[in-house]
C-alpha cells in the first residue's frame, strides 16, 4: 500500500513539474532574441553590464556636467509595478487551508469517500490533489509574471513603433539634462573613458545621437524578426547574432507559429558601456521598453502564448560592434539583466 501511494505521488509531483515548465516554454522564442542571451565577439559581451546603484537622474546628472545641455520639457513619471508580497502571502494562505482542510476531512471521516487516485481511501486524496494543482498554478502565475515587470521607476519620453511606423518622442537618456555638476562616480568614469577610446576609432561617432541611431536599428530588427524575413537587416546583424535569430524563425515557421509584435514601445535608451579591443569598437545600450508580444498558429490565428491585451515591459542589452573603418553599426550580441 505504501509502495502504491508512493508511486501516485511521484506521479502527481511528475505531472506538476511537466507543467511548469512547459508554461515556460511557451515564451521560449518571443520577440527577437526570444528574451534570452546571446551572441559574442568580445570577451565582454556575453554578460550583463554592471549596474549602478545610482538613479537614472544621477547619471544623467552627470553626463550633463561633460556636454552640457539645455534640458528637455520632463514627462510624466511612469507608474510603479505593483509589489509581489500579495502573491508569496496568497500561496501561504492556500497551502495552509488547504492542509487545514485536508485535517478537517480526515478528522471527520470522509477520507474515504474522497478516496485516492486508485480508491479505497488508502492513496492520495482529492484534496491533495487540489493542494498540488494550486501550488503549481500559483509557482507558474508569479514566473509569468516576474517575466513581464519592467523596473520601477522608469522615467523620459518613449518611441514606439505600430502597424504605421514610428510614432511619439525619443526615450535616450541624454534627454534630461540639468548643468549641475555632481561627484564623478567611478563606473562613470570608465565610461567616459570608454567613449573617448570608441571616438578615437570612429571619428563620426557621436554620443547624443547614438542611442536613437541604436533604437532605429533595434526597431529595423524586430520588425524584420515579425515579418520573419532576416535579409532586410542582413547589414546590421554580427554573423553570429543572424545566425541565432533565424535558428528561432526557423524553428517557428517548422511549428507552424508566427509570433506578433506590436504596439512596440521605447521608453529608455542609453549608453550603458563603451570599449574597444584590438581596433574594434564596442557600444553596449540598454533598452527599457514594452510591447505587444503573443504568438499565433499560422494557419487558424489561434493564439498560442502570450497576450493581444497586455503589453510585456522588459529590460535588454543590446552590444553594437563597428571595426576601424567600417560602414555600419552591427549589432553583435544580446543580454538579458543579471
Amino acid at each position: 500500500m505504501k509502495h502504491g501511494r508512493g508511486w501516485r505521488v511521484g506521479a502527481v509531483m511528475a505531472m506538476v513539474l511537466f507543467l511548469f515548465l512547459g508554461v515556460l516554454e511557451l515564451d521560449a522564442w518571443a520577440r527577437a532574441g526570444g528574451g534570452r542571451s546571446f551572441g559574442g565577439g568580445s570577451s565582454r559581451s556575453y554578460s550583463a553590464p554592471y549596474r549602478s546603484n545610482r538613479s537614472p537622474v544621477q547619471r544623467d546628472q552627470y553626463r550633463s556636467s561633460q556636454t552640457p545641455r539645455q534640458p528637455a520639457t520632463p514627462s510624466a513619471p511612469a507608474s510603479q509595478p505593483a509589489g509581489g508580497g500579495g502573491f508569496l502571502r496568497g500561496l501561504a494562505g492556500g497551502i495552509a487551508g488547504g492542509f487545514l482542510g485536508s485535517l478537517l476531512f480526515s478528522s471527520l471521516g470522509f477520507g474515504a469517500g474522497f478516496g485516492g487516485l486508485g480508491g479505497g481511501g488508502g492513496g492520495i486524496g482529492l484534496l491533495e490533489i487540489l493542494l498540488f494543482g494550486a501550488i503549481a498554478f500559483g509557482v507558474v502565475s508569479y514566473f509569468r509574471r516576474r517575466r513581464q515587470e519592467g523596473l520601477a521607476g522608469a522615467h523620459g519620453g518613449h518611441y514606439t513603433m505600430g502597424s504605421g511606423g514610428y510614432a511619439g518622442g525619443c526615450g535616450s537618456s541624454y534627454a534630461d539634462r540639468t548643468d549641475t555638476a555632481v561627484e564623478e562616480p567611478p563606473e562613470l568614469a570608465d565610461l567616459q573613458r570608454g567613449l573617448d577610446k570608441v571616438s578615437m576609432v570612429v571619428p563620426d561617432f557621436n554620443v547624443e545621437r547614438f542611442p536613437e541611431e541604436a533604437m532605429d536599428i533595434f526597431f529595423r530588427i524586430q520588425g524584420a524578426w515579425a515579418n520573419r524575413n532576416l535579409d532586410l537587416v542582413s547589414d546590421l546583424l554580427a554573423p553570429e547574432v543572424r545566425q541565432e535569430l533565424q535558428r528561432g524563425i526557423d524553428e517557428l515557421k517548422s511549428q507552424g507559429k508566427i509570433n506578433r509584435l506590436e504596439n512596440i514601445a521605447v521608453r529608455r535608451s542609453e549608453i550603458e558601456e563603451a570599449w574597444v579591443e584590438a581596433g574594434t569598437a564596442f557600444v553596449t545600450i540598454r533598452f527599457l521598453a514594452n510591447l505587444l508580444d503573443y504568438t499565433v498558429e499560422e494557419q487558424s490565428g489561434r493564439l498560442v502564448s502570450g497576450s493581444k491585451e497586455n503589453p510585456v515591459k522588459f529590460e535588454e542589452y543590446w552590444t553594437f560592434v563597428r571595426p576601424s573603418g567600417g560602414a555600419d553599426w552591427q549589432l553583435t550580441a544580446i543580454q538579458q539583466p543579471q
